[in-house]
């Protein structure tokens, strides 16, 4: 993540996080002298969800050069609905805004759930990276 963060962006440009989130993306983010913008996601019904207003918002207004999202979401073990990441994947689209899709917890759901990789949204929007474990893919 920390490459790929040094190697698309210049200094002082703004990345976007859902937050709460994985501790470390906030660290890559400031060690490459950036700014992290957050949407800070709403616990209603025991459940964290994308208060998509205030996530279109900060796109449009602070125009980051990326959005890591952290898929399944980490710390907040939530498997993201095929509805939320096309909404996700569609507003990113609008605004050309390249999105960082950490899935190295992809393996760790509940069989009740659907774990969806951005993968699949290559038709709608190829400007996707996905970030796996490679040790977790010979398993």
């Amino acid at each position: 993540m920390r490459q790929l963060v040094q190697g698309l962006t210049d200094p002082n440009n703004y990345i976007l996080v859902q937050t709460p989130v994985y501790g470390p993306f906030r660290k890559t983010i400031l060690h490459n002298q950036h700014q992290v913008l957050e949407n800070f996601l709403e616990l209603t019904d025991d459940r964290y969800h994308i208060n998509f207003d205030s996530f279109t918002r900060i796109i449009k207004e602070k125009q980051p050069k990326i959005f890591i999202l952290c898929n399944p979401h980490n710390p907040g073990g939530i498997v993201w609905t095929k509805e939320e990441l096309t909404k996700m994947v569609n507003i990113c689209a609008q605004y050309n805004l390249l999105i960082i899709s950490d899935e190295v917890h992809s393996d760790l759901t509940f069989t009740n759930y659907q774990f969806y990789s951005l993968l699949l949204f290559s038709s709608l929007y190829d400007n996707i990276i996905i970030c796996n474990s490679p040790i977790k893919l010979l398993i």
